[in-house]
């Protein structure tokens, strides 16, 4: 219990000073960098992904519940790599008139931009799960177009994580989901896409850590 205390004591602390410090620069990209391939990274890295506060976290068995992921949104699926960012940098949110512009995608040779102090606030409130990257990247299932047709042999998709930087925010990755020939399967959660999403939101589901 009393270490408990001194960890929740920690973060609290962490919180405050980060409150008071000026925007992360190890989130901004420059023109120096470069896009990195998910081969260069190891089993250490996981991706973060921050939910509302008033969503519960877990299950009722301590897994991830499914309700912290919107299957719609699993095309193009949002996420910080760790350790390269830190846990509480998904604390931060842009106020809604400058959204877009601290949001918009970086490209190559290109220096990002730095956000103002009076540009974001600090939603500590937010409820944070991880994924090894690893054993989410590469993964398969089998779905069927249209889904009634079970008659007719499966095919199959693929799941890759990709690299996406936004101009200020460096270590943004984010979902593609391919079928067998290579075509982004994308749009809402509908017919066989329904299928595909939800495969692959019960495979967060099993390897989320917390």
């Amino acid at each position: 219990m009393r270490l408990m205390l001194t960890m929740l004591r920690n973060i609290k602390q962490l919180i405050a000073e980060f409150r008071n410090t000026p925007y992360p620069k190890i989130l901004i990209p420059t023109s120096n960098h470069t896009l990195i391939p998910v081969s260069s990274f190891t089993k250490k890295h996981r991706l973060a992904k921050w939910v509302e506060p008033h969503i519960d976290l877990k299950d009722p068995d301590g897994k991830l519940n499914p309700s912290a992921i919107d299957i719609d949104r699993i095309p193009g699926f949002s996420t910080n790599s760790i350790p390269h960012s830190k846990k509480h940098h998904l604390f931060i949110k842009f106020n809604e008139d400058v959204k877009k512009t601290y949001n918009a995608d970086w490209k190559e040779g290109n220096d990002g931009l730095y956000p103002t102090k009076e540009s974001y606030e600090i939603v500590s409130t937010r409820k944070i799960f991880f994924i090894p990257l690893l054993k989410l990247h590469g993964y398969k299932g089998k779905y069927h177009n249209p889904p009634e047709k079970t008659d007719k042999a499966a095919l199959e998709f693929t799941l890759k994580i990709c690299h996406k930087p936004l101009v200020s925010n460096f270590w943004h990755f984010e979902f593609l989901v391919v079928d067998a020939a290579g075509n982004e399967i994308k749009g809402n959660g509908k017919g066989y896409r329904k299928t595909v999403y939800s495969s692959i939101r019960d495979k967060i589901q099993d390897i989320a850590v917390f």
